[in-house]
C-alpha cells in the first residue's frame, strides 16, 4: 500500500515538473524570445508564422554582437552596388565576399525577421567606415520602391557618376551627361556661371536617393543645388581674397581633391598650388595628366597610375606640365573639405610636395627644389 502511494506521489510530482517545464518552454519560446528580440530590433513582419518568428528571434539573439558591434573598414566610405535580381542572400554574401561584414546569415535573418528582403533595391551605396552590420542592413533597404539610393565618392570625374547612374538605372544609356550639360547650365545654375562649358566639379559627392525616371537635367540639378547649398554663402568673396573667382577656386579645389588623402593636408596643399600661381610656376600636377590622357583616349583609364615620363608630353590644356595657370576646367567633383582649403589654405612658403616613403599616403613638403629633390625615395 506504501508503495503504490509512494508510486503516486512520484508520478504526481513528475506530472507537475513536466507541465513546469512545458510552461517554462512556451513562455521562453512564445513570449520572452520574441520579446526580447523585438526590444532589440523591432517588431517582426507580421506575415511570419509563430514558428518563422520563434526561429528568426533565437537566431538573432544568438548572433546579436555580430550585428551590433562596429566594424573596422579603415578610415573612407565603400561603395558597394546591388546588381538587378540581386538577393537577400546574395547581396549578404557579397558583403562577406568583400570583407565589409564577419558573416552573411545574420543580415540575411534580420531582413526575413523585418520583411525587409522584399524591399532591397539596385543601387550603388557608401557604406561608411563607422558602422555597424545592422547599420548596413537598415541603409541597404530601399523603403521607397520609386526611388534609387546611391552615392558617389569625392574626386570622381563626370564620367565616372554617369557610368554610376546607368548602372543605377536611373536613366537609359542612350542619354548621355554631356548632352544635358548646356541647358543644365542655364537651368541649375546661377546667372554668371551659366555659360560655362561644363558642370563638372558642381556635381556634389554624397549618397542621394532620387525618383525613378527623372530626367537628366533634374538629376544634376540635384547635385549643384547640394553643391550650393553645402559652401558658404560668402565663398566666392572667400576665393577672391586668395586672387581666385569661384570657377578658379573649383578646378583648384578639384586637383587639391585628387592630390590628397589625408583630408588634413588639403590645406598645405591648396597654399603650394596658390603659391606656385602667384610666382607665375606651373602647378605640375600629376592628376591633371591623368585627366588629360583619360579625354584623349576612346576606352580610357580615368585615372592612370603610375604615369610614365612621356604621359607628361600629352599636348592637352589640362596638362599643368607643359601649361602655366589653371586648366580650362575642373577635372574632378570636390567635396567640401577641398573646396574650403581652397577659401583658408595654410600660410605657407611651400612649393613642392611629393609621397611620402613610408607609403602612408601623406606627403612631405618642401621650400626649394635642392629640398624636394633631397626628399625622393631611395
Amino acid at each position: 500500500m506504501i508503495g503504490i502511494e509512494k508510486q503516486k506521489t512520484i508520478l504526481a510530482f513528475s506530472l507537475i515538473l513536466a507541465v513546469l517545464i512545458y510552461f517554462t518552454c512556451a513562455y521562453f519560446l512564445i513570449i520572452w524570445l520574441p520579446s526580447s528580440t523585438a526590444n532589440l530590433f523591432g517588431e517582426p513582419d507580421p506575415g511570419l508564422d509563430t514558428a518563422q518568428r520563434i526561429l528568426l528571434s533565437a537566431r538573432l539573439l544568438m548572433h546579436r554582437k555580430n550585428l551590433i558591434t562596429y566594424l573596422e573598414l579603415g578610415d573612407r566610405p565603400i561603395t558597394f552596388s546591388i546588381d538587378l535580381g540581386d538577393s537577400a542572400s546574395v547581396v549578404a554574401k557579397k558583403l562577406e565576399t568583400m570583407g565589409i561584414i564577419s558573416d552573411a546569415d545574420p543580415l540575411v535573418d534580420y531582413w526575413l525577421y523585418k520583411g525587409l528582403d522584399r524591399l532591397i533595391q539596385t543601387g550603388v551605396y557608401m557604406i561608411q567606415p563607422d558602422t555597424t552590420p545592422l547599420s548596413i542592413a537598415i541603409n541597404l533597404v530601399n523603403n521607397y520602391p520609386e526611388k534609387i539610393h546611391f552615392a558617389f565618392l569625392a574626386g570622381w570625374r563626370i564620367e565616372e557618376i554617369e557610368n554610376l547612374l546607368h548602372t543605377t538605372g536611373i536613366f537609359p544609356h542612350d542619354l548621355g551627361f554631356r548632352e544635358a550639360e548646356k541647358s543644365s547650365l542655364s537651368n541649375c545654375f546661377p546667372p554668371e556661371l551659366s555659360t560655362l562649358s561644363s558642370v563638372e566639379g558642381f556635381l556634389f559627392p554624397g549618397a542621394y536617393q532620387l525618383p525613378k525616371n527623372l530626367s537628366l537635367e533634374k538629376v544634376l540639378c540635384s547635385f549643384s543645388d547640394r553643391f550650393f547649398k553645402s559652401i558658404p554663402t560668402n565663398y566666392e568673396e572667400l576665393v577672391n581674397k586668395q586672387g581666385l573667382t569661384l570657377y578658379e577656386a573649383v578646378i583648384l579645389a578639384s586637383i587639391v581633391q585628387r592630390e590628397v588623402i589625408n583630408a588634413e593636408e588639403a590645406p598645405i596643399v591648396a597654399s603650394i598650388f596658390i603659391n606656385r600661381l602667384n610666382a607665375a610656376m606651373p602647378l605640375q600636377s600629376d592628376p591633371t595628366v591623368q585627366y588629360a590622357i583619360a579625354l584623349d583616349l576612346e576606352d580610357p583609364i580615368w585615372w592612370k597610375s603610375p604615369l610614365e615620363s612621356t604621359d607628361l608630353l600629352i599636348d592637352s590644356p589640362y596638362n599643368t606640365y607643359i601649361t602655366d595657370g589653371l586648366p580650362p576646367s575642373p577635372i574632378c567633383n570636390p567635396d567640401i573639405n577641398s573646396l574650403l582649403a581652397i577659401a583658408f589654405p595654410k600660410r605657407t612658403n611651400f612649393l613642392y610636395f611629393r609621397a611620402s616613403c613610408d607609403e602612408s599616403g601623406t606627403h612631405v613638403f618642401s621650400e626649394t627644389y635642392q629640398q624636394h629633390v633631397e626628399a625622393a625615395c631611395d
